[in-house]
Formats: structure tokens, C-alpha cells, sequence
């Protein structure tokens, strides 16, 4: 779609048609970003999307991975006095 460049200011704007904006379910908020000399728009990136499913991933039970007293660097225990 072709589209004209609205002076906004000392910046410029488009006008983005409602069913556009319907269609990639983008309402408030954008996220802009640069790739060569292209304007990417898209909905705005919600914070730490994704990482629960990939935790899950790495612990396929969700359980937390304590590190076994064993492994654990025995420095405090021997060099210091509590």
C-alpha cells in the first residue's frame, strides 16, 4: 500500500488505516525498528515473551535445579571462620 508522509511537528507520520491495524491486532502501543532501509512496525514486544517455554525446555519438569552441596565451592567452609 502506498501512502503519504503527514508533517507532524518537526517529525513526519502515516496514517495507518483501521483494518490494517485490526489485522496484525495492533491497538495502542507499536515497537519500531530499523533493518537496512526499512521502518519495521509491529505490535509492541512484550517483555520476557517466550521464556517460560523455553525454561521448560531446559527443565522438562519445571522443577528448580538446586546445585548439589557436593559441587558447591567449599572455600567458605574452609578458609573462613563464621
Amino acid at each position: 500500500m502506498k501512502t503519504t508522509l503527514k508533517a507532524i511537528g518537526n517529525s513526519k507520520g502515516i496514517i495507518i488505516p483501521d483494518n490494517i491495524l485490526k489485522i496484525c491486532k495492533i491497538d495502542k502501543e507499536v515497537f519500531l525498528e530499523i533493518k537496512g532501509d526499512k521502518i519495521m512496525i509491529s505490535k509492541k514486544e512484550i517483555a520476557r515473551k517466550g521464556w517460560e517455554e523455553a525454561f521448560a525446555n531446559v527443565v522438562p519438569d519445571k522443577q528448580e535445579m538446586l546445585i548439589d552441596d557436593d559441587l558447591a565451592n567449599c572455600f567458605d567452609h574452609e578458609e573462613w571462620s563464621w
